[in-house]
């Protein structure tokens, strides 16, 4: 696949996470090649958002060698736009995806402080922290979506959320 729409419909279409990766390796070998030559990553970071996120939604990644190559250029995204919160989410989203909840549950924090506008990350943090048994967490995940509703008082995210947390605790 030449193109990130075919390398993305091919991700979705797969019967395996191997032939998924097989059809968006060769895509961001070569984004990542012009990287390299040009300095020049615009195509190479949108290229990897659309097609990493199509991978990490469909599947776990259990790989060794696939979670590798994907935290390389993750990295090498952040490296070269480290200001874009969409790279760091998808950092989240690789970690979360290759079972590391609490690097994940970091990078998140880590956005909170480099990114206090970015409502998303919190909203994230707060459902990966509701998903905790452990009362600290619970109370730190609504202290979240709170703060995201007095920025946005319609986020529906942190409303559906908040109600979850309601729900699981019998505080409805």
């Amino acid at each position: 696949a030449e193109d990130p729409d075919q390398a993305v419909r091919a991700v979705r279409n797969s019967q395996g996470l191997h032939q998924a990766w097989d059809a968006i390796r060769p895509l961001l070998d070569a984004h990542e090649a012009f990287v390299h030559r040009t300095g020049d990553a615009y195509y190479f970071v949108r290229t990897l958002d659309m097609c990493a996120r199509a991978l990490c939604n469909r599947y776990a990644i259990a790989d060794a060698q696939i979670q590798g190559r994907l935290f390389q250029w993750i990295q090498l995204a952040l490296q070269m736009d480290a200001d874009d919160p969409r790279n760091w989410m998808l950092w989240e989203l690789a970690l979360r995806k290759t079972g590391h909840p609490l690097r994940a549950q970091w990078v998140l924090w880590e956005m909170t402080r480099r990114f206090p506008d970015h409502l998303p990350c919190r909203v994230e943090l707060a459902r990966l922290l509701a998903t905790s048994d452990a009362p600290r967490e619970q109370a730190q995940a609504q202290r979240l979506l709170r703060q995201v509703l007095r920025l946005d008082p319609e986020h529906l995210h942190a409303h559906s959320t908040l109600a979850q947390l309601a729900i699981r605790k019998g505080d409805w």
